[in-house]
């Protein structure tokens, strides 16, 4: 593996096992057709982090124009191309959609998911731990 690692193509799957409904996340698609798990936060409620997973709705389109042209029934998951995204997590004021903490980056390379459960943890417990939130 190089210093910046091997890009891996991330699944739909594997964020939903990483961002699992029981424990509370919630999935949805951000107006640029981008796949994002919100989490709530029980003892902060208007405190929402959010990951940003780097895979849109629909099939991969060459142009525009191949976009608004797909029928519904092809619209499917797919990941952002090698360098194209990255996988990020923020947190925001779910009443006012003011940002709280800036979004914190990891690449789609190999151990992701290591990454950014790790970061996700991180910004939970300092939004927690932060008296000014």
């Amino acid at each position: 593996m190089n210093r910046k690692g091997t890009y891996v193509e991330v699944r739909i799957e594997e964020m939903r096992e990483l961002f699992k409904a029981e424990k509370g996340w919630k999935e949805s698609v951000s107006l640029g057709n981008e796949i994002v798990f919100d989490f709530t936060m029980p003892a902060k409620p208007y405190v929402t982090v959010r990951v940003w997973s780097s895979i849109h709705t629909g099939n991969r389109p060459t142009t525009v124009g191949d976009f608004m042209n797909m029928a519904e029934a092809d619209r499917l998951a797919f990941s952002a191309s090698n360098g194209q995204d990255s996988i990020k997590v923020c947190a925001f004021n779910n009443k006012t959609d003011r940002g709280i903490r800036k979004s914190l980056r990891s690449n789609r390379v190999e151990g992701w998911q290591g990454r950014v459960k790790s970061k996700v943890v991180a910004m939970i417990k300092d939004i927690f731990s932060d008296r000014r939130v």
